[in-house]
Order: C-alpha cells, then structure tokens, then sequence
C-alpha cells in the first residue's frame, strides 16, 4: 500500500501543479520593464562615452595641426620671413588663423654688439569642440646687425 499524500501545507514548491506552471511562463512584464530601464540607462551612459572620446579626439587632432604649423612657422623665421621687426599672418581654409611676430629686442647694457637678439612668437588659432583654441610658441633668434 503507497504511504497518503502529504497535507497542502507541507508541499513544497515543486509538488505545488500550479506554481510550477507559473515559473515555466516566462518573465513578468516587471521584469522586462526593469531590463529595458537598466538597458536604456547603459546606452545613455555609453553614448556619452563615446560622444566625449569623439570630442577629445577632434581637440587632439587640431591641436596636433596646429602644433606643427606653429612649428613650421618658428623654423622659417630667419629664412621665409626675414628677421626684421613685423610679422606675417594668414588663414587657412578650415578656418586656422596663424601669426608670426619677430620683435627686436634692445642691447642689452647699451654694449654695440655685431648681431641683434629677435623675439620671435608663432600662434595658430583654431575652432574644437565649440570653442576657440591657441597654440603659441616662443623663440628667440640672433640676426645679423644691418650695417
């Protein structure tokens, strides 16, 4: 003879027919909502990830640009732009500005030397990320003294 069947308050979970039943269903439209919540806000934080790194690299970019302009600009002081008091300056066509200042400096101590001593500032101007930015390079160069 097969021993009764437990009393309803004694079965577990996985005697209980119908709980079962239920578990086997699927998810809970809770559950689903809370995944696309938790979904939504990943993408959200993900996407400003991705926005700021596409931003740093639009800056580092120009600023790589602009740094060799600058440069390029300060090696031709002496050669493509004599060094003289003035400057020169341009555009370029994405909208880079550059200048080239050459300033003579004053003798130092009032002793007549054979050559002059020359400021000389490079700047390149750009746009990045909403903003303006500058790189400017400083120099100083020795010219010949005019007779």
């Amino acid at each position: 003879m097969a021993p009764p069947p437990p009393p309803a308050a004694l079965r577990t979970a996985r005697q209980d027919p119908r709980r079962e039943a239920r578990r086997q269903g699927g998810f809970t439209l809770l559950e689903v909502l809370v995944a696309m919540a938790i979904l939504a806000l990943s993408m959200g934080v993900l996407l400003k990830v991705f926005t700021g790194a596409l931003t740093n690299a639009e800056v580092a970019d120009g600023a790589g640009r602009a740094a060799a302009l600058a440069e390029s600009l300060m090696a031709g002081a002496g050669t493509d732009h004599p060094l003289e008091d003035g400057g020169a300056s341009g555009k370029l066509d994405d909208g880079t500005v550059w200048r080239l200042t050459i300033t003579a400096r004053p003798d130092a101590n009032g002793i007549d030397q054979p050559f002059v001593l020359y400021d000389v500032e490079s700047r390149v101007t750009w746009q990045a990320a909403g903003r303006q930015r500058d790189t400017v390079l400083h120099s100083l160069r020795l010219g010949a003294r005019e007779p």
